[in-house]
């Protein structure tokens, strides 16, 4: 028999080998017992034990759980309006987002995406400027003439109505799709202009004349020519807003 550890050929008789092991033994034997460590008796550095860690947690109440559904609920409705409302800001149709503006001599009615500008020039050297708003999908400007002596004398002779009615029927003599509507005579053309609606001159105007005693007031909207048919009852909504001090 040979020592299961050095190797050496035993004797018959020899219990113990030179290397100093028992002569059946082998390293297998001599390992020692592996001692199990009961997760229960481990403590954590705070006080618990593992087997406390393992337990599941208490399990909330169906009223907890609505509670919570409803909250979520709450927060997604909030959300998805703030987000329509900023969509929606940004359409001209959206009523909701029109706002007043006063200015010295006038007010109107215009969508919150419309904001004032200095960047247009008169449309007309004989119409003095009196304010421009503009976004991107249309613009709004507004305009004053004063009578020359020809038109003092036509409106002493005719009053307001008379002149109102003279220039409707001058406006529709030169095949223009004029109308009245109030005291304003609406227009309404196609026309090639820049610098008014972003990324087309191809345009749509819509023009409200006012005609008072001391002259013509001109509130001229402008949409994209492919758009008139969605913009053109905003466009008259905010002429017809138009109001003098």
């Amino acid at each position: 028999m040979k020592c299961k550890y050095c190797g050496r050929e035993l004797g018959p008789e020899e219990i113990i080998c030179e290397c100093g092991h028992a002569a059946g033994s082998s390293p297998q034997d001599e390992r020692p017992e592996k001692t199990e460590i009961k997760q229960e008796n481990v403590m954590t550095p705070d006080g618990r034990s593992l087997e406390s860690l393992k337990k599941p947690a208490a399990k909330l109440s169906k009223g907890a759980n609505a509670a919570i559904i409803l909250a979520m609920a709450v927060v997604f409705a909030v959300g998805a309006f703030i987000v329509y409302k900023l969509i929606m800001g940004y359409d001209l149709r959206d009523e909701d987002s029109w706002k007043k503006i006063d200015k010295d001599t006038f007010s109107i009615t215009l969508p919150g995406a419309m904001k004032e500008s200095d960047d247009k020039k008169e449309l007309d050297s004989d119409y003095e400027r009196l304010g421009f708003f503009k976004a991107a999908k249309a613009s709004v400007y507004i305009s004053k003439a004063d009578f020359n002596e020809d038109e003092k004398k036509m409106m002493r002779l005719r009053g307001v109505d008379g002149v109102r009615n003279w220039t409707l029927e001058n406006a529709q003599n030169q095949k223009l799709n004029a109308r009245k509507e109030g005291d304003l005579i609406i227009v309404e053309l196609a026309v090639k202009q820049d610098d008014l609606v972003k990324g087309t001159d191809e345009l749509w105007e819509i023009s409200g004349t006012l005609i008072t005693e001391e002259g013509m007031y001109q509130i001229d909207t402008y949409c994209a020519y492919t758009e008139m048919s969605k913009y053109a009852e905003c466009m008259i909504k905010w002429i017809k807003s138009f109001e003098l001090k």
